[in-house]
């Protein structure tokens, strides 16, 4: 019969392996009694990256045993994991900017941008310059209570509760 919880069973060897080779390391005279203690740590610990479980680390964590409590906390062991991680961050790559430009072919006419605006109304002078589909600002125009009501009436919009009509 397994006795050993499943999240247990189901972790990395490499943690596993690393707390056991720990044990003999801070308590010599104990190494079963310091590897049943370190054993308890694999449930917190599974959220570590596999990659800070190594000799460095290994080192470093025999390094916080001291005293009359050999096995060192969690706290400890965490200490000497999280920042061999933060020496040890794999460099991300930088993303390629974005690429926002219209090729040349793509691009339309100056007479193309100036039909483009005769027929949309929008300021144009720099599009038929530039000769890009850009749009100018757009206008901003305020409505009246009653203009709104009388635009929602004519689309057939319902005017919320509480609301005024027009």
């Amino acid at each position: 019969m397994n006795t050993v919880p499943s999240k247990q069973r189901h972790a990395s060897p490499s943690r596993e392996a690393w707390l056991a080779s720990l044990a003999p390391l801070v308590s010599p005279g104990y190494p079963a009694e310091a590897a049943a203690a370190l054993h308890l740590y694999l449930r917190v610990l599974d959220d570590v990256a596999l990659e800070a479980f190594n000799r460095d680390t290994l080192e470093q964590a025999a390094r916080c045993a001291r005293g009359r409590h050999p096995v060192p906390t969690y706290a400890e062991l965490r200490g000497v994991l999280d920042a061999w991680l933060r020496e040890h961050r794999p460099v991300r790559a930088a993303l390629p900017p974005p690429c926002n430009v219209v090729p040349e072919s793509e691009r339309c006419t100056p007479e193309q941008a100036a039909e483009v605006l005769r027929r949309h109304g929008c300021d144009g002078r720099r599009l038929a310059e530039r000769g890009t589909m850009e749009r100018g600002p757009v206008p901003v125009s305020l409505l009246t209570a009653a203009q709104l009501a009388q635009a929602r009436r004519r689309a057939g919009i319902r005017v919320p509760a509480g609301e005024v009509r027009g």
